[in-house]
């Protein structure tokens, strides 16, 4: 899986944030393959990912705010997209927890891509 996601509109559109799109590429092919269904093997199998990404975040990025610490040229490039920031989740939600904040972002992330992503063929996983 390459690091983009696709929008409402079917429009191929790229993952901005460098860490999120590494995270797409990491784990997305696994994620995709428990969508669609609500078995609990398969949403344990969910777990074990998000719980394998946060850990992977965690070890990367380190524990103060992860998210945020990335290298200068990604930071560069980061201050110069400016509006996109807050819709992305990069500014996490100060009243939650950073863990829970973190694991939110990385589940909102990959189930975009799942949710929303089209075959070859232009019908989208769902109506396949």
């Amino acid at each position: 899986m390459s690091a983009q996601q696709v929008n409402g509109r079917g429009r191929v559109k790229k993952v901005r944030h460098p860490q999120r799109a590494t995270i797409l590429a990491r784990y997305g092919d696994r994620w995709a393959e428990t969508a669609g269904s609500s078995t609990p093997e398969t949403k344990r199998k969910r777990v074990g990912i998000l719980n394998e990404a946060e850990a992977w975040v965690w070890l990367t990025y380190g524990t103060d705010e992860p998210w945020r610490e990335i290298g200068e040229e990604e930071n560069d490039a980061l201050i110069d997209a400016g509006e996109w920031l807050a819709a992305d989740g990069v500014v996490m939600d100060v009243e939650k927890s950073k863990r829970s904040a973190m694991r939110q972002d990385i589940c909102r992330v990959l189930h975009k891509t799942t949710q929303n992503r089209t075959t070859e063929n232009g019908t989208t996983e769902d109506q396949a």
